[in-house]
C-alpha cells in the first residue's frame, strides 16, 4: 500500500478490467449496502413491518438446485416443528414464573424466525427475551400474546410459500 499522499499510477485499461471483476464480484459499496440491510436492527414494535422479509425468502429460493431437496421447504418444515413446542414452552414457563425458561425458548425462536426473514416475530422474541432477563413477568405475558399472533401470520405466509 502506498504511503498517504503518494501518487498511484492507474493503468488506462483499469476501468474495463474492473467492470469484468464487478460482474463476478459485486462492488464493495453494493456489498456494504447489503450487509447493512441484513444487519440492521429491527424496530421493537412497528405495525407495518412486514411479517416476512421477501429478500430472505428469495435468497433461500435461489439456493434451490434441480434434483435436490428444497432448502426453503426444509427450513420451513424445521421451523414449524420447532416453533409450536417453543410457544407452548414459553406459555407454560410464564404461567409457572419460570422466566429463565422463557428467555431460553424466546432466544431459540428468535434465531429460527430470523433465519426465515420473520423480522417482526424475531423482534418480538428479542423483546420477550429481554423482559424475561429483567424479571418482567407481566410484560412478558403480554408480549407472548403478540408473539403468538405474529407467529400465526408468519405460519400462514410460510404455508403459502410452500404451495408456490
Amino acid at each position: 500500500m502506498p504511503p498517504v499522499g503518494a501518487t498511484v499510477h492507474v493503468p488506462s485499461n483499469a476501468p474495463a478490467r474492473l467492470s469484468k471483476c464487478n460482474s463476478i464480484f459485486p462492488p464493495l459499496p453494493a456489498l456494504a449496502t447489503r450487509a447493512k440491510k441484513l444487519l440492521a436492527p429491527v424496530p421493537k414494535s412497528t405495525p407495518d413491518l412486514e411479517a416476512l422479509d421477501c429478500s430472505v425468502i428469495d435468497g433461500l429460493k435461489e439456493l434451490r438446485e434441480p434434483g435436490q431437496p428444497d432448502p426453503l421447504g426444509e427450513l420451513i418444515d424445521l421451523f414449524f416443528k420447532d416453533a409450536q413446542p417453543r410457544l407452548h414452552l414459553m406459555e407454560s414457563a410464564i404461567a409457572a414464573g419460570d422466566l429463565p425458561g422463557v428467555v431460553a425458548a424466546a432466544h431459540t425462536l428468535k434465531g429460527s424466525a430470523s433465519n426465515l426473514g420473520a423480522r417482526r416475530l424475531a423482534s418480538l422474541c428479542a423483546t420477550l427475551e429481554k423482559q424475561g432477563k429483567a424479571q418482567e413477568g407481566a410484560k412478558a405475558s403480554k408480549t407472548l400474546a403478540e408473539v403468538k399472533s405474529e407467529f400465526a401470520k408468519v405460519r400462514d405466509l410460510l404455508n403459502a410459500e410452500l404451495e408456490n
